[in-house]
């Protein structure tokens, strides 16, 4: 069996996935007998055409299959943030935003995870995941952030084959939350016990 990114079936087309031939079985195998074999090493988003070659127990070798069969190896999804994509000063809670697409396979899900970074590099800061399939936005408290002028956004979609794709904010973008003291709230003592 051959293995190409293009439909093998002309003996030229053979002899061009020499380097791709595999023997499947060199047992008997009785007509109609069916047979499995597993290829690895196959890049990611690729149509792969298959052909097959028979030989008999007389040495006599086949000509190409008359078919060429293809499949697609799974995809990596596409990913685009749309808000914030840079120049954007936020405080409070604002709305992260992505678009995404998926070329193969169709009907394939997603989860999405998002991270912040207060220096531009490193993505650190957990926002949230686990955001179902078919989400485009998320309302983030910016709160939770440090101030800074140097945030970007990372927004990461895993497919059900575990396959990631992600973009990153294309510029920076502040935070700048008024900073707030803390509250205190005294639980023991509240003023009728007695200690010691």
């Amino acid at each position: 069996i051959s293995t190409a990114t293009y439909p093998i079936i002309t003996e030229p087309d053979w002899i061009q996935t020499a380097s791709t031939e595999k023997t499947i079985s060199k047992s008997v195998i009785k007509p109609g007998e069916n047979q499995t074999f597993t290829f690895d090493g196959l890049a990611d988003g690729t149509t792969y055409y298959f052909s097959v070659k028979t030989q008999d127990e007389a040495v006599n070798i086949s000509a190409v299959s008359s078919t060429s069969p293809y499949c697609m190896t799974n995809a990596k999804p596409i990913v685009s943030v749309k808000v914030p994509n840079g120049g954007e000063t936020f405080l409070g809670n604002k709305i992260i935003s992505w678009e995404y697409s998926d070329p193969y396979p169709p009907g394939d899900t997603h989860k999405f995870a998002i991270y912040d970074s207060s220096d531009g590099t490193n993505f650190s800061v957990l926002v949230t995941s686990g955001l179902a399939d078919k989400t485009t936005y998320y309302l983030w408290d910016t709160k939770n952030v440090r101030n800074s002028a140097t945030h970007k956004i990372k927004v990461i979609a895993k497919d059900k084959m575990g396959l990631e794709g992600f973009d990153i904010s294309d510029n920076n973008f502040t935070v700048d939350n008024p900073n707030i003291a803390p509250v205190i709230t005294l639980i023991q003592p509240n003023g009728s016990e007695k200690i010691s």
